[in-house]
């Protein structure tokens, strides 16, 4: 019987189990021993890259068995969401494409006074806001502003051009006469716009407005439980897209890539500072693989004990 010996790492204690590998549900089977053992919510690792699925679990026995490994070291982390903790776990997320195009909703921004046209229109229509091409649409596709249907058979009179023109004259001066203090109230409003926010700008489950800019999304790109533009949905460390070795994961909400997850996320070794993967030594609040953990005096590896002078490691045969 092809069994795969799992050795699970919890709170500093290993936790062994031996899984026939010919099981038809091998990451069920595996979940409801480690449940019988691990009372709190958990998420597993093999190294830097969670085991949630049959998939993951599979090819992290592939690649141990591949190695000649004599069994599966596996990491169990507490499923808690810690902000600027380095060791925030990431879930892989598949992402998809909607079906269909949701249909647009009215914008709630306060409508803006703009400068009527002289002539009827003919032809492609434009936003008066943002200039984008509108082709038949009630709503831009750019920023979202209401298209107001023009009256081919009148046009605004002069009068009417210079009473708008006098509102927004009179809407300058007000904003040149606003006190500095006002204007530093208002400038949190546009936080969201910031190119590595520390949280999506959207609610969980919102469908309807992008997760980076906050603008409404027509045909985009489902994942997190958020929807992006195509342009928007980019590392939000690296700028790069999703795809080859920029493997999609995830930090408080935001995408980030696997590339960038390593490199600033993953505990480093104290000696070699490249990331941990597996067991590894911790001491004095500092991690080291074990292969790491020598005598700084004779470069020995340290097997047991050991002792720390002037703030340096040393073997016992150094002391």
């Amino acid at each position: 019987m092809p069994l795969i010996k799992i050795k699970v790492e919890w709170q500093g204690s290993n936790k062994v189990l031996n899984l026939d590998r010919s099981h038809a549900n091998l990451y069920g089977r595996l979940m409801m021993e480690l449940e019988q053992k691990i009372e709190e919510e958990f998420l597993l690792f093999s190294g830097p890259l969670i085991v949630s699925d049959e998939d993951s679990l599979v090819a992290a026995i592939e690649d141990c068995v591949n190695a000649h490994q004599p069994f599966l070291q596996l990491v169990a982390r507490p499923n808690k969401s810690k902000k600027s903790t380095p060791t925030t776990p990431a879930k892989p997320v598949v992402t998809s494409t909607p079906s269909s195009q949701p249909q647009p909703k009215p914008v709630t921004t306060p409508a803006k006074v703009t400068e009527p046209q002289s002539k009827p229109v003919t032809g492609a229509k434009f936003c008066s806001n943002c200039g984008t091409s509108i082709n038949g649409s009630k709503f831009c596709p750019n920023c979202g502003e209401k298209i107001a249907e023009p009256n081919p058979t009148t046009a605004p009179t002069t009068q009417k051009k210079e009473e708008n023109k006098q509102e927004e004259q009179k809407k300058e001066e007000n904003k040149q006469e606003k006190p500095k203090e006002d204007i530093k109230k208002e400038e949190p409003k546009e936080e969201h716009l910031c190119k590595n926010a520390c949280h999506p700008i959207t609610e969980k489950g919102d469908k309807d407005h992008c997760g980076k800019c906050g603008k409404e999304v027509s045909s985009g790109i489902m994942a997190l439980d958020r929807i992006w533009h195509e342009e928007c949905f980019v590392c939000n460390e690296c700028g790069e897209h999703f795809g080859g070795e920029h493997k999609l994961m995830e930090i408080e909400g935001n995408p980030v890539c696997s590339l960038c997850y390593v490199a600033n996320h993953v505990p480093k070794c104290e000696t070699c500072r490249k990331p941990l993967d597996g067991q590894y030594v911790v001491v004095d609040g500092k991690n080291y693989h074990p292969q790491c953990f020598v005598c700084t005096n004779c470069g020995a590896p340290i097997q047991g004990s050991y002792m720390i002078k002037n703030g340096k490691i040393v073997c016992k045969n150094c002391a």
